[in-house]
Parts: structure tokens; C-alpha cells; sequence
């Protein structure tokens, strides 16, 4: 690829000839060197610059002679006038406060005084620092200031770098001097004194030739005249006596402006903050932007604008961007769109001001004639003293410029990268890595005496050269500056003589603009327009005459729309009024407003409130002026005119924000309830809807309040039990709590038992919900079959028997939570309780009260043997209504729909509650419980149910149609709706005469005839309603007379064939006539459209308001991408296209109508243009393809109008597309590993090699690269699999290789390793300069490790390495060993394989160690004889070191056993419950002298003999007998005292014998068909189970029956038989 670039270079302040040099002065005597003093001459007159063809003339120089030097004393020649036009300003600020300097013209060139402190003495020019306090602060000021057309100063201490001179003693003051100019402005020299006599040496003072006058410049093709160069000579030295000095006066040169011959036109355009400025070129395009600014208004006519001296900020760069090579643009007047921010700072409306220069870019103009000669300058001295610095900076850090003299004049060296070739003064740039960054240091230095530049890539706008360096390399910044004055200059020997002008240059060739095809309008605002997303669901378009253009449209009568919700408009180009075309997109989300509540209703939920249920629970509808329930939620909702306890809980977060519906409970005071027995008493209260601490609306709400219930409780000193049952009414399904309180009299009640029976049809009994402070509580509850009554069993043990709660009265036994019954009768009290107390026990297990009915406080105040439950149905208690849609636009004169709102009826029920979290009913949806009414006073219109219909001649009104609803005997508020009446309706066309298009043909080969949009207004009001005109044309049916004539589609009307039509709306109708005159294609305007800009305001829009029809803006543009260039690739939009007919029209182009679009050879590798948009075929779709450069051309593609069918072979019209692809290059690249094939944990990533044994522990062989490249504007882009994409295995090629689509495999057999994978891109240039590495380590199993541990395991045996196998206890059989086995892989790792199918073991000695068997999965070393064995593990073909396992014949011995307790049938007590001659297996652990374990030492070591070395016996084996092999047979129950069982280990090898008891209570089970006597578990008689009963204690005993699985209890008696004489039957319960 090439890139050609033509550049016109030269000075930016083209300076004209110098004045006229000064006169000779008179001889001198002989003296010391004489030095010319330098003047300088007035600026000549700049000619005009025309940027066509550049011409050069041909140069020649002049012959340089030296005069002879003479040494004498000095002589100074008089001082010459200057003539450049400086002008020096003075500007001053007090402490605090900014200074501001703006040159008039120029920039500012020195800073010649600058204080701070005191006022400075003399004047401005001739300022010198105060004497009473003064700080010197020219160099910061130079440093904002120098090189500036202007500048701001803050007079702080901190910015100046200065400390308080004057000590607060005064306000100190900043004071600057400035001299503005041009800065490369050179006057002629002075004249120099006469020869002296001789004396020391003088050198010869150089004077400058004034200049010729600029020529014109123009930008086409360049000629060169020849250059030829005069001969020099040198003349001699003598000694002379020194001259006298005499001063010169200045004179100044004129300037001839060349002819300009190209014909440019210069336009100056304006816009307001946020408007656009618009520009259109009548001929040719925009070639020059020669001023652009934002700001307050500039001075200056149109082609001689200068900025604003208020606030101006030039905008040339960004306008320039825009605009330059287009015959036309757009440029929106803000900030965001200019870079820049607002200069004016809100005190005056900036405004964007553009002076463009329209013209063809091809043409050439005529060359300016040459400037005059300067006359020729007197020898004086040399004075440059210019200096050479460099500076650097590494990475990050900040690289400090200061001159120590003058001002930065020249950068000609500056590099980001690698460490330059060279020395200081001769720098060449690093061939490793290195980027050219002059330009943005000239940016930061030129002009200024210090300077700062930061070493990083945004600062120096770079991307840094030396990323993916290997080994990594930090960039630095180095710089090469010169400083110097920039406009000392001394004066020069004498001036050769002048050369020729030079020819003028030849006329430049056509230019690539030139093959555009006819320049044509941009897409015409025709085809943008506004619709709304849904046609009548958010409001509508405010009328209009029908046009194809909305760029910006009114939408009004939001009515429609639900407050609160979301609504869009959508903004297209093309397509019909009301659809298709192109869709550019939709406005945000946008809302109509919440209006406050104006009326409030309620409804009481709770009925009657009892002093046990003291909520007030009242449910409300809220409803806005307009009847409608979607309301802005209240700041608060009290209830006033009731005493309350506590908060009010009336959330307004709860309100449903559809229907408007809460709820709001209170606590009402215990104050409020009678004492009195009798009437509920009648209580009124108010509730208040508030907002912003303002009532909007209340209600009264009347609440009934039931007489307190009197305290119930037993005699004080008695025994007994009260329970406390609910009060008020409960609905089905409610809970409620109960409270059992206990009588002991003087007894401490150390342990209850009561039996609480519930009548489950009445109340359901809430699973483990039985709880107590005081006791620790065993319970169980029976269900009751249908009409049987269930029974709750409680046991209790007092937790602290030594408190004194548990005595007295009124001790608080337990709570219980119950349920109301969903089928339980309501109405009327329900026994649903009774009881009895089983036993009340004291201390010393001795029953005080047994068998003794319990007492139930509730409704009725006494204390009763039953307990009563009152239960209400949830009866409806009110009704709550509102409309579905308030507002009803009847548009059935419009399309024949009907219109429909519904009255939305709430039932509210019945509710008790007992806090006011306890509140959590919620209102039910009417269904066909209501019953409602309509009063309609708007005309026609149906009811069916609670939704009314509108009807064909509905007419509108304020309020007119009300709907009426009840249910049963409550009433709703009446619902209102509004309805709104087209009164009348009017069509309109844009055209009312269709022509034929000249060329065109339909799809179907027709003739093809012009179309044009329609309009439909309609005028929607009423009585009472303020009306209001609005486009109703996308909801409406529009007919034509004569489809064949004229056809009607999505609000466009096109012609068919010659004649006419009436266009119609119901009875209101337009004529179109269609006539055979032709109107012919006269070009294609076209842009391609890759993003929208649509905006709303406001964001949210007020909701109808009392007959006030609300409104709201919607504007909409796109971006084409003429405004935006696309950034990617792939990037693109959507072309579209538009044919401008001679009439003025314009007519959308689509591809079925011929269009094509296609690109111009340069853009044909750039875009392509040859698909559809995938959503819409209509249109076609332009995208940048893979490896485009970058490019920008008015011309990149071509829309044409193909002829069809008649026409086929011809073009009827073509226009440009606009295209601009800026591409920026890669800034970095990245390469990871895929989560989805995720590398071998470990420390690095790691892959397997193939046919390693580590596969076999699921280690993975491959991994799967994935590599993104990051762009500037686009961000990451994935490029794993892009052809583009190289990867390259820079190291370790021997042990993976890499798919072209970054797979990574493992070589296999390859050794262990790590390989480096560098990804790059050589062929795509955009990111041929970044590159990315990754290692992936290649790793294997290392080797294999194994130890063996006791057998079986115990806790802490994983820690204990067993290599000899003893006997065990005199036995014969010797102890075993688990083996754990793990794998070593490269990377460090290790695997346990102690299961792994792939581990194998061997024993080189089969005899005494036997290959071992697994057992869970392991393998267990078991010794068959004494002696030793090698052994071995093996995986995966490689095999662990050998060990060395001994079997011996010396003992280990049992040193203690233990009982567990975990396999008795109870564990507290301890108690062996089964049917007699049931058998279990007893567990016992046994520890031995090695510290080694048997966990289950009878039934977890099956090679052992049990009964060869534990012996187990039984202190009662009538009752519990037991056997050698660790087996207990349960025989009779223990009545009185435990079973005594002890395991004993005799005495092995010299070790003691070893033994351990236990006592376990027998108590047997009874049998299928058996019934058993006493308790469960531990003595079956006894009153706490372990102790047995004494004589005159009470004695309960259960009787329990084993029906066996599925058995029913049928039988109705059975005989006891028992002692009477000494065991009496107190009771039977």
C-alpha cells in the first residue's frame, strides 16, 4: 500500500519587505570593535492566499562579499525606528482575583516587568517594583502567558509561587507589563559606523533584504523553478584608526498582492447554544475553514472576522473536521459536540460563528506577483547566542525544560521509546523501538522559557513503541531543544543581489472530487419523521399540514396513557406517515405525571375491636381529580379522633400503585375500650391523606369498641391450672395463642403433666409450637379423627428447681399456637377446649395434684371446665370502586372502534387483628359479586357487567357517563368517566396533483407515478372540555374512491394510473388527481445512517387535568456518516436514498425500485455495500470490511436509480454518499487461557502431555487460547479464531504446538517444560505493531508416594504411619493397615490416588504380606505369617520407592475399653426397649498398648475372633442375658434398679486384665395385639422414670396398645388385674 501526502509548508506570519536600512555614519578613530545596532522595519503587507495549484518561482542567490575589518575604538550608529507594530498593555489584579490579557492582534512576545505586592512605581511601559514590598513573578506569568493570544492569571500566592511580600501589611497587588506582536517580524538593520583606523578587529554586521510580497497559493499540482547561487568573496583586513558613530533611520517596504483566479465564495454562518449551524455551498465544496469560534459575537465583517475580546474560544480544528471536502454540513452548537466548554460561563448566550470558504478543490488560480527586493543592510556584529539542551524522563515521570536564557525557539529532536543513537545536538532514533513525538512537545514548549511534558502515552498521544518487547523494555521520553531570542537578530553583511521572479507554476490536474457523480441536496428533512410507537395508546401528534417532514413535532392529550407508565415515540426516515421506512430509534422511556389524591374513601376491616385485638384496621381508595386511581403517593396517611398506643402503621409505600388501594392499622388506646358489660360502644375517627405536611382529603370512619372481658383467676393459695383463650372472634383460618398458668399452692411444681383435648373441627393444633420459659418440655400431639377430639400431651421439667417462679400462683407453664378451622361453623361460640392436669410433682417426686380438671378463661370472664371460641365468617365489610380509564376518546367516527372503561370493583372483608403486622388480609377482586348501573350523558353507549362501551354518535363531556356499583347491600362511590368527541375531521394532502416519474417503472413493470402524505385532524372536545386539534392520521381508516386510481398505505396517498380520487375519513374527504404529465429524476440524494438522536422533553408530560389537554415536544435527527466517521470493523448503517424530481419533490428509493448502491474504486476495499439490513431488506447496509484503511470522501459510494424493465439499461438519476472510516491502530493486545478449557491447577498454568499417567487424574492435555486486541474507540475485540491472528511458539516448540484457532496441545512424549506462545498480527496493519505473550508449562507425574496407617481408622490414625503388623491381643490375628497413595506431578503438585482404579500394589513376599484387597475403595495391608515384605505402588507405569512392612508375633494388648450408648433404644435413661427375646449387637471400642484403636471392637474387625479376647457378662441375665460374641437378649423388665453389663479383656503377654460396665434399664415392649403397662423408657413404674414410686405417692400409669401397621383400635374393654389392697385406683383419665 502507498500513502501519498502533498503538504504546502511555509512561515504562518508571512512577513513583507524591511524598511529602507539606515545611513552611513562618519569614520571613526581607531578603537575596540564596533557593533551595528540592529533596527527593525515595519511588516509589509501580506498578499492574498488562494489554496489551489502551488507555483514556485525560480531562486537565485546573490554574491556574498566580506568587508574589511579595521581595529580602532567604538562608534555606535544611531538607533533605527521600529516599525512591527507592538504594542505593549499593562493589566492588574488584587489578591484573589484573576488578571486577563488579550492582544489585539499577534501573540504575547515578552513579559518584560511583573510584580506582585505593593503598586508598582512610574507608568505602563516604563514600571518599576515598588520599594515598600515587590516579588518578581515574570517567569510564571511567562509561563501561562508567552506565545499566547491571550491569558488568565490568578493573583494567588500558590499559582504564583510566591510568598506574602508585603507580610499582610497591605493588599497586595499583581501587576503584569506584556508586549503583543508577531513573533518572526524582522526590521532592517541600523547602519553601521564608519571605518576606523586600525585597532582590534571588527566584525561585519549582517543586514537583511526586505522581502517580496506572498504570491498566491494554490493546492493542485506543484512546479519547481531552478535554483542558482552567487559566488562569494573575501575581502582583507587593515588596521585603521576608530570612527565616530552616526544613527540611521528606519524606512518600510511595500507588499503587491497576487490575483486570485479560482471563483471561491466565502460564507459565514451562525447558531445559538444548542442550534445548528448549517452550510451549504452553491458551487463546489467547502475548502477552508479561516475562522471558527464559540463565544459572544465577533468583531469584524464576513471575511475579516476577528474573535471577541469577551470570551471567545477558536473552534476551527473540530468545524474543519466536519466539514472540509463536503458541499455541506452541520454542526450542532455545543460543547460536547466543539470540545470545548462554554467560554461565556453562562453570562451571555454563546453563540457559534463559522466563516467557510466554498470553491471547486481542483482549481487552479493565477500566481501572485513577485514581492520587490529589499535594499541591501550595512555590515554589523553577529548576535544569536542560541543554546542546545536535552532533558529526559523515564516512564511516568515529567521531563522539566528551562532556558537560561530566551525561550524554547526549535524542538528538532523528540522521541518516545528506546534510549536514542547519538549525542546531545546529534540524536538519531533507536531502531528497537521508537515513535516521533515533536509535535505534541513543540505544542507544550515553542515560545515559552520552561516547560513541562509528562512521559506518558495519552500526554504524547501514542501508543507505546516497545510493548511486547521481549525481554520488556520501559520507554523514555528524550528532548532536543534550542533556546534563544526568538526575534534578536543581528545584522547581516551585505545582501547579495536579488534574484529573478520566478515563473508562475503550471495549472494542477482534474482531482478524484471530479468523478462524483452530480452533486445533489443532502437526505431531505422530507424523510425524517415522528411517529408515536403505539398510535393511540400515548397520545397524539399535534395537527399539522402533511408534510413528509417532522423533524420536531408536539404530541398532546396524554389522557390515554396510564399515569405513571411508560410510553415511546419512535423517529424514522423513509416509509410511510405511519410505517415503515427505517427506524432510527425511540425516544426514552417517557411517563405523564402522577397527580395527588383528591378524594379519599374507606372502609372499616375490623368491625369490632376487642381489647385483646386492639387494631384498628381500616382499608381506602385514593382517586385524583380526574377519578383515577394511579395517584403520586401521599407524604403521609394519618387516623386522628381515637386514642392510640404507639405508631400508626400506615405505610404509604403499601398504596398499590394501580388501584390506588392501602391499608392503615392504628393500636387504639386500652382507654378508649367500656369497662362496662353490655353494647360495644361507638367510637369515630378520621383519616387524613397528607402531602408536604398539607391535608388534600379525609374521611370519617366509625369504630365499634367491645366491652373489656374481666381477669380471670383461681382463689389465691390454690393448686390448679388456668388457660387463657382468646377473647374477641377469630376467622377461619386465623392462629391464635393460648397460655396454660399454674396453681401450686406452697408446693415448688418441679414437673407437670396435663392433657389438653381440641375439638378439630372446630381448631387445628400448629406443629412444635409449644414453648416455655421456666420448663423444659416433652410433647406430643394425637389428631382426632371426624368428630373426635384430638389430644396434645405436655411433660415438663422446671429447667432451675431452686427458683422461686415456680411457686405460687399464676406460674407461667407453657404457650401453644392453634388454628381456626377452615371449615368451622362461624356465628356462634364453639367448645373447643377441655382438659385434664395429670399430675403437678414437687421436689422430692411426690404428686400433689393428679387427675384434676383443668379451667379455661375466655369470652364469658369465669373460669370454666370448657373452653370457648367465638368464630366469624370474613364477611364482606365494604366495596371500593374506580375506573380502568377515566378518560374515553371515542374514535369510533375515526376507524368504526369502540372505546371501552371498565369500573373496577374491590370487595373489602371483615379483618381482626392483633398488631399491626398481623394486619396482612388483603382486599378481593369483585368477579360477579357486583352489580353495576350507568347514568350516561354522553350519547350512545352499552353496559355489560361493570365495563361501558362507547357507541358511534358517544359525544363528549366533562363527567358525562357514571357508573354505579354495589355489592349485596354496600355501595361504591360512583365512578365518573370523561369523555372526549371528535366534533370534527378534516383530510388533507401534501399534493393534490400526482405526475408520472419519467424512467420509473413498479415492481411489477407499471408506470410509476409520484406519492405524497396525508393528513387527518381531528378536533376532540366537549362539554365542559377544553378542545384542542390534534393528527389522528395513523388511527385512522382512510379510504380511497378509486384504489385503481389512487392507493392509500400507512398514510400515503400514490398514484396508479391517470384520474382522480376521493381521498376519505368518514364524511370528510380531500380530491387527487393523477395526471400523465411526467416529472424526471434530476439526482439521488443519499447518506449513510448508522445512528439516531431523538430526545423527548420533557421527560415526563402532566396527565389530563381537568379538561386540560397536556403536551409535550419530541425532537429527532440522525448521525449520517458524513457527521461521524465509523471507528471498526464491521462498523456500518444503513444506506438511505431519496430521488429529487424536477418538480421540488422527493420520492424514497428502494432496492425494489432499482436502487443501488455501490462504492467508488477507492472505498471498493473500504465498504461494502452489497447486503441487506438484517431487520429490514428495505434497505441496504454498508460496512467497513476487514483490513480497510482509513478514508474520508464525499464520493466513497454511489447511489444510483437503475431503470427497470422498460428502462433497464438506464441510470436515471445518481448522487454521492458520504462515507468517512477512521480506524485507529491497536493500542495493546492481551492472550489468556478460556475459562471453559481452564489450565491444570497449580502455580502456572499447566497442560499434560500426551500418554502421561497425570491424564489419569483428569489433568487436561490441551488448552484453548483466547486473545483480544483493544482499539481506542471500540474497546477489546475477540481475535482468537480471526485469520489475521498468527500464533507463534517463540520457545519450547518441542513441547506444544498451536492451532491456527489457538488450541494448545501438549507434543506427545515431550519432556517438562515451558513454552512462550506469541500472538501477532503482520498482515492487518492496524495492529502490526502489537503483539502479546503467554507460557504454558508442560508438566507430568514425577513420581509416586505411599504410607500405610492403622486399619480400620480412627480418629487421628490419618497421622500415624504404620510399617510392622503385630498380633493382636494373643489372638493369632495380626493388625492391618490402609494404604495412602499420592502422585508428584512437574509443577509441584500432588494428587491423592488412593482410590484411583489406576493404582496398583505388590508384595515381593506373598507369605508373610499377600498382594492386598481393597476395602472402601483402598487397599489394606493384612499379615499372614511373621516376617517382611517389600512392597510397592504403582500408577500409571510409574512405581513408588519400596517399603519394607514387617509382621510380628509380639502383642499389642487391650489397655481400656469403652461402651457407647448410641445403640440402646433410649439414651437418657439408658434403657434396652423391645419385645421379649428381642437380640442386638453391643458396641464397645478397645484401645490398645500401641495407642492403636478399634472403634467397633465386636462387629468392625471381622478377622478377629471376638470371644477369643473380650468376655461380656450380665448381672441379671433373667432379664438382659448375653453371649461370647458381644450379643444382649432382652428377657424381662428391671423394676426397681438397672441391668449391670460389663465387657473384660483377660491378661495377654504380661498385661493386666482390663474390664468396663454399664447399667442399662430392661423394660419391654409390648407385642402385635399386646398392650403394655407403666413407662416407656427407663423403671416402668416411677414417677420420673429413674426413681422408683414410695408408699402414699400417686402413681400415673400409661397404658399403651400395639395395634400393629394399619390396624384400627375396634375393641371396647379389656380386664386389669392389680393388688387393690396395697395399689388402689385413685382415677382413670
Amino acid at each position: 500500500s502507498t500513502m501519498t501526502i502533498k503538504a504546502v509548508c511555509g512561515l504562518l506570519s508571512s512577513t513583507g519587505s524591511s524598511g529602507t536600512s539606515g545611513s552611513s555614519g562618519s569614520s571613526g578613530s581607531t578603537g575596540t570593535s564596533s557593533s551595528g545596532t540592529t533596527s527593525t522595519g515595519s511588516t509589509g503587507s501580506t498578499g492574498t492566499t488562494s489554496t489551489d495549484t502551488t507555483s514556485t518561482g525560480t531562486t537565485s542567490t546573490g554574491t556574498t562579499s566580506t568587508g574589511s575589518t579595521l581595529t580602532g575604538t567604538t562608534s555606535t550608529g544611531s538607533t533605527g525606528s521600529t516599525g512591527n507594530g507592538d504594542i505593549t498593555i499593562c493589566v492588574n489584579a488584587t489578591a484573589g482575583q484573576n488578571a486577563t490579557i488579550v492582544c489585539p492582534s499577534g501573540v504575547i512576545k515578552l513579559i518584560p516587568f511583573a510584580s506582585f505586592g505593593a503598586v508598582p512605581n512610574g507608568t505602563c511601559g516604563a514600571l518599576t517594583p515598588s520599594a515598600a514590598c515587590s516579588s518578581d513573578v515574570r517567569r510564571p506569568v511567562a509561563q501561562r502567558c508567552l506565545g499566547r493570544d491571550a491569558c488568565l492569571v490568578s493573583a494567588l500566592q500558590s499559582d504564583l509561587g510566591a510568598t506574602d511580600p508585603c507580610a499582610a501589611s497591605t493588599n497586595n497587588t499583581l501587576t503584569i507589563q506584556a508586549v503583543c506582536g508577531l513573533l518572526s517580524s524582522t526590521g532592517s538593520s541600523g547602519t553601521s559606523g564608519s571605518s576606523g583606523s586600525t585597532g582590534t578587529t571588527s566584525s561585519g554586521s549582517t543586514s537583511t533584504g526586505s522581502t517580496g510580497s506572498s504570491g498566491t497559493t494554490s493546492t493542485g499540482t506543484t512546479s519547481t523553478g531552478t535554483s542558482s547561487t552567487g559566488t562569494s568573496s573575501t575581502g582583507t583586513t587593515s588596521t585603521g584608526s576608530s570612527g565616530s558613530t552616526s544613527t540611521g533611520t528606519s524606512s518600510t517596504g511595500t507588499t503587491s498582492t497576487g490575483s486570485t483566479g479560482n471563483g471561491d465564495i466565502t460564507i459565514c454562518v451562525n447558531a445559538t447554544a444548542g442550534q445548528n449551524a448549517t452550510i451549504v455551498c452553491p458551487s463546489g465544496v467547502i475548502k477552508l475553514i479561516p475562522f471558527a469560534s464559540f463565544g459572544s459575537n465577533p468583531n469584524g465583517t464576513c471575511g475579516s472576522l476577528n474573535p471577541s475580546p469577551v470570551c471567545s474560544t477558536p473552534v476551527q480544528r473540530p468545524v474543519a473536521q466536519r466539514c472540509l471536502g463536503r458541499d455541506s454540513c452541520i454542526v450542532r452548537a455545543i460543547q460536547a459536540d466543539l470540545g470545548v466548554t462554554d467560554p461565556c460561563a453562562g453570562s451571555t448566550n454563546s453563540t457559534l460563528m463559522i466563516e467557510a470558504v466554498c470553491g471547486l478543490m481542483s482549481s487552479t488560480g493565477s500566481s501572485g506577483t513577485s514581492g520587490t527586493s529589499g535594499s541591501s543592510g550595512s555590515t554589523g556584529s553577529t548576535g544569536d547566542g542560541d543554546v542546545t539542551l536535552c532533558v529526559n524522563a523515564s516512564l511516568g515521570q515529567t521531563a522539566t525544560v528551562t532556558c537560561p536564557s530566551g525561550v524554547v525557539k526549535a524542538v528538532p529532536f523528540a522521541i518516545f521509546g528506546a534510549t536514542p543513537d547519538g549525542t546531545c545536538g546529534a540524536y538519531s532514533p533507536s531502531p528497537v523501538c521508537s515513535a516521533d513525538v515533536r509535535r505534541p512537545v513543540r505544542g507544550r514548549c515553542l515560545g515559552r522559557d520552561a516547560c513541562q511534558v509528562a512521559a506518558i502515552t495519552g500526554d504524547l498521544e501514542v501508543v507505546d513503541p516497545c510493548l511486547g518487547q521481549s525481554p520488556p523494555l520501559n520507554s523514555s521520553l528524550i528532548i532536543q531543544l534550542v533556546c534563544g531570542q526568538m526575534s534578536s537578530t543581528g545584522s547581516s553583511g551585505s545582501s547579495g543581489t536579488s534574484g529573478s521572479s520566478g515563473t508562475s507554476g503550471v495549472v494542477g490536474t482534474t482531482g478524484s472530487l471530479d468523478t462524483c457523480p452530480a452533486a445533489c441536496a443532502a437526505v431531505p428533512e422530507a424523510g425524517l419523521r415522528l411517529r408515536l410507537a403505539s398510535a393511540a395508546a400515548a397520545g397524539f401528534p399535534s395537527a399539522a399540514t402533511p408534510a413528509d417532514f417532522a423533524r420536531s413535532r408536539l404530541f398532546q392529550s396524554f389522557s390515554t396513557l396510564t399515569p405513571g407508565t411508560l410510553a415511546t415515540v419512535d423517529a424514522s426516515i423513509g416509509g410511510g406517515g405511519c410505517s415503515g421506512g427505517l427506524l432510527l430509534g425511540s425516544t426514552p422511556g417517557f411517563t405523564t405525571s402522577l397527580l395527588q389524591a383528591a378524594s379519599v374513601r374507606a372502609v372499616v376491616r375490623t368491625t369490632l375491636i376487642s381489647a385483646d385485638y386492639p387494631v384498628l384496621s381500616v382499608a381506602f381508595a385514593l382517586r385524583n381529580a380526574d377519578g383515577r386511581p394511579r395517584v403520586l403517593r401521599p407524604s403521609a396517611v394519618t387516623v386522628t379522633g381515637i386514642a392510640q398506643s404507639g405508631t400508626a402503621s400506615c405505610a404509604v409505600s403499601n398504596i398499590d400503585a394501580v388501584t390506588g388501594v392501602g391499608f392503615c392499622d392504628v393500636v387504639v388506646s386500652a382507654s378508649e375500650f367500656p369497662t362496662t358489660p353490655g353494647s360495644p360502644a361507638v367510637r369515630t375517627a378520621t383519616l387524613n391523606v397528607i402531602y408536604s405536611s398539607i391535608t388534600v382529603a379525609s374521611t370519617a370512619v366509625a369504630a365499634q369498641l367491645a366491652p373489656v372481658v374481666p381477669a380471670v383467676a383461681l382463689p389465691a393459695g390454690s393448686m390448679g391450672l388456668v388457660v387463657k383463650l382468646p377473647t374477641s372472634p377469630r376467622l377461619p383460618t386465623e392462629s391464635f395463642s393460648i397460655s396454660a398458668m399454674g396453681y401450686s399452692g406452697v408446693n415448688k411444681l418441679a414437673y407437670f403433666q396435663v392433657q389438653l383435648l381440641v375439638n378439630v373441627s372446630i381448631v387445628s393444633y400448629s406443629n412444635d409450637s409449644v414453648t416455655s420459659s421456666l420448663y423444659t418440655l416433652k410433647h406430643a400431639f394425637t389428631p382426632g379423627t371426624a368428630n373426635a377430639l384430638g389430644y396434645l400431651s405436655v411433660i415438663g421439667s422446671a429447667i432451675d428447681n431452686t427458683a422461686a417462679t415456680i411457686v405460687g400462683d399464676n406460674i407461667p407453664l407453657l404457650t401453644a399456637k392453634f388454628t381456626v378451622a377452615a371449615g368451622a361453623q362461624a356465628g356462634a361460640d364453639q367448645a373447643a377446649f377441655s382438659g385434664t392436669i395429670v399430675s403437678f410433682t414437687d421436689l422430692s417426686n411426690a404428686n400433689f395434684l393428679m387427675l384434676e380438671p383443668m379451667k379455661f378463661a375466655d369470652s364469658r370472664g369465669t373460669a370454666s371446665s370448657t373452653g370457648l371460641i367465638t368464630v366469624w365468617n370474613a364477611d364482606v365489610s365494604g366495596v371500593l370502586a374506580y375506573a380502568s380509564a377515566a378518560e374515553m376518546f371515542n374514535v369510533y367516527p375515526l376507524n368504526g372502534a369502540s372505546t371501552t372503561s371498565t369500573a373496577n370493583v374491590r370487595v373489602v372483608r371483615r379483618s381482626q387483628c392483633s398488631t399491626t403486622s398481623g394486619c396482612a388480609l388483603t382486599s378481593d377482586t369483585a368477579g360477579n359479586l357486583a352489580t353495576c348501573s350507568v347514568t350516561n350523558g354522553a350519547g350512545s353507549g352499552s353496559l355489560a357487567g361493570c365495563t361501558f362501551t362507547s357507541g358511534s354518535s358517544t359525544t363528549a363531556g366533562n363527567n358525562a357517563v357514571t357508573i354505579a356499583a354495589s355489592v349485596g347491600a354496600f355501595a361504591a362511590d360512583p365512578v365518573t368517566i370523561r369523555v372526549w368527541h371528535p366534533a370534527t375531521v378534516s383530510v388533507a394532502a401534501a399534493s393534490s396533483n400526482l405526475k408520472r416519474i419519467a424512467g420509473g417503472w413498479t415492481s411489477s413493470c407499471g408506470p410509476l407515478y409520484q406519492s405524497t402524505p396525508l393528513a387527518v385532524t381531528a378536533r376532540f372536545g366537549g362539554v365542559g372540555l377544553q378542545s384542542f386539534d390534534v393528527d389522528v392520521t395513523c388511527m385512522s381508516t382512510i379510504t380511497s374512491s378509486s384504489s385503481g386510481v389512487v392507493s392509500v398505505s400507512a398514510g400515503r396517498a400514490t398514484g396508479v394510473s391517470v384520474g382522480s380520487a376521493q381521498i376519505a375519513v368518514g364524511s370528510a374527504s380531500t380530491t387527487i388527481a393523477v395526471s400523465s404529465a411526467t416529472v424526471t429524476p434530476v439526482c439521488v440524494s443519499a447518506a449513510l445512517v448508522h445512528g439516531p438522536a431523538v430526545n423527548f422533553t420533557p421527560a415526563t408530560v402532566p396527565t389530563q387535568n381537568q379538561s386540560v389537554a397536556s403536551s409535550a415536544t419530541v425532537s429527532a435527527g440522525y448521525v449520517s456518516n458524513a457527521d461521524a466517521a465509523l471507528t471498526s470493523e464491521g462498523a456500518g448503517g444503513a444506506v438511505v436514498a431519496f430521488a429529487r424530481l424536477s418538480d421540488g419533490s422527493y420520492e424514497e428509493l428502494l432496492p425494489s425500485m432499482g436502487l443501488q448502491v455501490v462504492p467508488s474504486s477507492d472505498f471498493s476495499s473500504v465498504l461494502n455495500s452489497s447486503t441487506r439490513l438484517p431487520a429490514n431488506s428495505n434497505y441496504f447496509r454498508a460496512f467497513v470490511m476487514n483490513n480497510a484503511g482509513n478514508a474520508a470522501s464525499p464520493c466513497a459510494l454511489e447511489a444510483r436509480w437503475a431503470g427497470m424493465c422498460n428502462s433497464s439499461s438506464a441510470t436515471l438519476a445518481s448522487g454521492p454518499v458520504a462515507a468517512s472510516v477512521q480506524l485507529p491502530s491497536a493500542t495493546a493486545a492481551s492472550v489468556t487461557i478460556s475459562s471453559a478449557t481452564p489450565c491444570n491447577t497449580g502455580p502456572v498454568c499447566s497442560i499434560t502431555r500426551i500418554g502421561d499417567s497425570a491424564v489419569q487424574i483428569e489433568r487436561r492435555t490441551s488448552a484453548q487460547l483466547v486473545v483480544t486486541v483493544t482499539f481506542p474507540v471500540q474497546g477489546p475485540v475477540v481475535f482468537t479464531q480471526d485469520s489475521r491472528t498468527v500464533y507463534t511458539v517463540i520457545s519450547g516448540s518441542d513441547l506444544v504446538s498451536v492451532s491456527p484457532t489457538g488450541l494448545v496441545e501438549a507434543v506427545a512424549g515431550s519432556a517438562f517444560g515451558s513454552a512462550t506462545i506469541r500472538v501477532s498480527f503482520p498482515s492487518y496493519s492496524r495492529a502490526s505493531g502489537v503483539t502479546a505473550n503467554i507460557t504454558v508449562r508442560v508438566d507430568g507425574v514425577t513420581g509416586v508416594s505411599w504410607k500405610a496407617t492403622p486399619f480400620p481408622a480412627y480418629t487421628g490414625s490419618s497421622s500415624v504411619v504404620t510399617t510392622t503388623l503385630r498380633q493382636i491381643h494373643c489372638t493369632g490375628a495380626y493388625q492391618r493397615a490402609v494404604v495412602s497413595a499420592s502422585v508428584t506431578v512437574s509443577d509441584g503438585t500432588s494428587t491423592d490416588v488412593s482410590t484411583n482404579s489406576f493404582l496398583t500394589a505388590a508384595s515381593a513376599t506373598q507369605s508373610v504380606v499377600p498382594t492386598p484387597a481393597k476395602s472402601g475403595g483402598q487397599y489394606v495391608l493384612a499379615g499372614a505369617a511373621a516376617g517382611t515384605a517389600v512392597m510397592t505402588m504403582s500408577f500409571g507405569g510409574g512405581i513408588s520407592a519400596p517399603q519394607v512392612i514387617t509382621v510380628s508375633d509380639s502383642s499389642v494388648t487391650v489397655s481400656s475399653l469403652t461402651w457407647a450408648t448410641s445403640f440402646w433404644q433410649s439414651t437418657s435413661p439408658l434403657t434396652f426397649a423391645a419385645v421379649r427375646g428381642s437380640s442386638l449387637v453391643m458396641r464397645v471400642s478397645a484401645t490398645f498398648s500401641d495407642g492403636t484403636e478399634f472403634p467397633e471392637a465386636v462387629s468392625g474387625v471381622p478377622w478377629v475372633p471376638v470371644a477369643s479376647y473380650l468376655t461380656f457378662a450380665s448381672n441379671e441375665p433373667s432379664r438382659i442375658s448375653v453371649v461370647g460374641t458381644g450379643s444382649a437378649t432382652i428377657l424381662a423388665s428391671s423394676y426397681r434398679v438397672p441391668v449391670q453389663l460389663t465387657v473384660s479383656a483377660a491378661p495377654c503377654s504380661g498385661s493386666a486384665a482390663v474390664s468396663q460396665t454399664t447399667q442399662v434399664y430392661a423394660n419391654l415392649e409390648p407385642g402385635v395385639g399386646d398392650m403394655d403397662l407403666g413407662n416407656r423408657y427407663g423403671l416402668p413404674f416411677s414417677v420420673n422414670q429413674l426413681v422408683p414410686a414410695t408408699v402414699g405417692q400417686l402413681l400415673a400409669v400409661p397404658l399403651r396398645i400395639n395395634l400393629g401397621t394399619g390396624a384400627y383400635f375396634t375393641f371396647t374393654s379389656f380386664n386389669l388385674q392389680y393388688p387393690s389392697e396395697w395399689l388402689p385406683v385413685h382415677s382413670i383419665a
